[in-house]
């Protein structure tokens, strides 16, 4: 939210490449149950902001042969892909179907103080994240 979409996009490539400066000097992560869910979570991150989720997963399947990394990394987006697009149908569904009650009891002025109201929640959030 501080910085615009290319600085965001600028800083997550930095990061991208500092991954690959750490593992062209030998850091190779072990594909273990903790380095892939921090990996996969990672993924879903820069995919999701950037539309590069693959190179927190390749950094931690590095020590995998050609065609056993292509299978893993063919099924982890397979099942990243249906899970993301499952929960979004989900969200929209819920949403939809929060709307036909929430719609009853706010008329403009409650709207207003509704929206002032998550916006300002939000940003006090938002300062208490950087603080901490």
């Amino acid at each position: 939210m501080v910085l615009p979409e290319r600085g965001l996009s600028l800083l997550l490539a930095a990061v991208v490449l500092a991954g690959v400066v750490f593992a062209t000097l030998g850091w190779a992560p072990p594909p273990r149950r903790r380095n892939l869910a921090v990996a996969g979570a990672a993924s879903g991150l820069l995919g999701t902001a950037t539309s590069i989720g693959g190179p927190p997963m390749a950094l931690v399947m590095q020590g995998s042969k050609g065609a056993q990394l292509r299978g893993r990394m063919s099924a982890f987006f397979l099942v990243g892909s249906t899970l993301s697009v499952a929960v979004l149908a989900a969200t929209t569904v819920l949403s939809y179907v929060a709307s036909r009650f929430v719609n009853r009891h706010l008329d403009a002025a409650r709207l207003r103080r509704a929206s002032i109201t998550v916006s300002c929640v939000g940003a006090l959030m938002l300062i208490g994240q950087q603080l901490l």
